[in-house]
């Protein structure tokens, strides 16, 4: 038995090729923008320790550790300034008015999975006006009004 394919029939058949190839092509881009945006620092708490997003440690009453871990494609900058804006959130969280920056840097590792970049800052907290430079210690890197630092870096932030 032999089949006679019309023009409609041949039509038909690359119209749903060409829908396919679309569809295909769709998904690839797709998929692609969601690998890209999943290596980007997002600021988010870290879910469990080794994983992106911030963390914080209380040392004592007025000083906490704060550790800003990011993505493969964020760099130290980033990292340093989502981890001020924790602390910036931290003192307001807690009633105070700002923050001196006691020990800070960042560093960047190469694993299994890629680059990521940390940031840890250790502050101390300090309520009314910032404290004389000359009685800070001699290794503060800086003193910070909690809200200033929340209002300059909130455009840069990525939720």
């Amino acid at each position: 038995m032999r089949i006679h394919h019309t023009r409609a029939t041949w039509a038909h058949a690359r119209a749903r090729c060409s829908r396919r190839k679309r569809f295909i092509a769709v998904l690839v881009l797709a998929l692609t923008a969601s690998l890209l945006s999943a290596c980007a620092a997002i600021y988010k708490p870290a879910p469990f320790w080794g994983a992106s997003g911030y963390s914080s440690t209380n040392i004592d009453a007025t000083t906490v550790s704060v550790n800003y871990l990011t993505g493969a494609t964020a760099d130290a900058g980033t990292a340093r300034d989502y981890a001020l804006y924790r602390c910036a959130e931290i003192a307001l969280e807690r009633g105070f008015d700002g923050f001196v920056v006691l020990k800070g840097g960042a560093f960047s590792s190469t694993g299994p999975y890629g680059t990521t970049t940390s940031s840890t800052i250790v502050m101390r907290l300090f309520k009314g006006a910032a404290p004389d430079r000359g009685a800070l210690p001699a290794s503060a890197q800086g003193v910070y009004e909690a809200r200033a630092v929340k209002a300059r870096l909130e455009a840069g932030i990525k939720r």
